[in-house]
């Protein structure tokens, strides 16, 4: 019976260990950079969808100017876990705290058409605001390319 055998050196388990530590080190980075790839993206998207509605609310350009066009991204540390957030979309509300508009509420949503007078929900707006639809696996590629470059880069390290 012909056997092998396997082994691994001291050497390289530690330095598969500092490797892994760097990855842990690294987890911010890559939670920040997928939520600001993903907050351009939906950006990005939001601002086509405006621009092609059926709706023609792009021809004053109010709602273009609701949208955030630069979200920020939160990271929460909980229980020895990090949490990031972004918001995207439109800002509804000023610094204050007062209402500015709800008319992307009702774009997206639609109103109630009341003798014919209503607005029609817009699904492709909605779609590209909350991330939905097509834009689902989109994003998903997105944040998934972000993680494997901080991987990539920590892994390359000697």
């Amino acid at each position: 019976m012909a056997y092998s055998n396997w082994t691994i050196g001291w050497q390289e388990i530690n330095r598969l260990g500092k490797q892994l530590q760097g990855l842990e080190d690294s987890l911010d980075e890559a939670i920040t950079n997928a939520l600001d790839e993903t907050g351009k993206y939906v950006t990005r998207e939001t601002q086509k969808a405006i621009s092609s509605s059926p709706h023609n609310f792009h021809r004053t350009g109010e709602t273009l100017k609701l949208l955030d066009d630069n979200p920020k991204t939160t990271l929460h540390h909980w229980r020895g876990r990090t949490v990031g957030s972004i918001n995207t979309g439109f800002k509804l509300r000023s610094d204050s705290g007062d209402l500015i508009s709800l008319a992307p509420i009702y774009l997206m949503y639609g109103t109630n058409p009341k003798n014919g007078k209503g607005v029609r929900p817009d699904s492709n707006l909605k779609n590209a605001v909350k991330g939905e639809g097509l834009h689902r696996a989109k994003i998903q590629k997105i944040q998934q390319d972000e993680f494997n470059k901080v991987i990539s880069k920590v892994m390359e390290k000697k």
